[in-house]
């Protein structure tokens, strides 16, 4: 191969990876017009939606442990009055 023709195909490949860059941008503008996120209030945006989620995860957690909260009052509570009544303390 002559230096020529190694130039050449250096060249061609940082054209081509140019080329590759500029429709990778322009595919993401499209992407994110296409879901309304292309203007200057994305960023608030996306951030709302972020602490919307992790809002919603903190209350999945919140709602599950105060599940299994009432769960152990009830069977305490139950275990508790069927020793009270088997003492007879109940009357």
């Amino acid at each position: 191969m002559s230096d020529e023709s190694i130039y050449e195909k250096s060249k061609q490949r940082v054209e081509f990876e140019e080329m590759m860059s500029y429709a990778a941008y322009r595919g993401a503008q499209k992407a994110l017009s296409e879901v309304g996120l292309a203007d200057e209030k994305a960023t608030e945006d996306i951030r709302t939606v972020r602490s919307l989620i992790r809002s919603i995860r903190i209350a999945q957690v919140t709602f599950w442990k105060t599940v299994v909260r009432w769960v152990t009052i009830g069977v305490l509570t139950a275990v508790l009055y069927e020793t009270a009544s088997r003492l007879n303390i109940l009357k």
